[in-house]
């Protein structure tokens, strides 16, 4: 993944998920 998909995916609201709020925010991908 290129800095600038991950920008658009982390910017992307349909990737947070408030009931799982520890996968979110990019970490799902450290």
């Amino acid at each position: 993944m290129t800095s600038p998909e991950f920008r658009d995916w982390y910017n992307d609201p349909a990737n947070y998920q408030p009931e799982l709020p520890h996968k979110n925010r990019g970490h799902r991908f450290e």
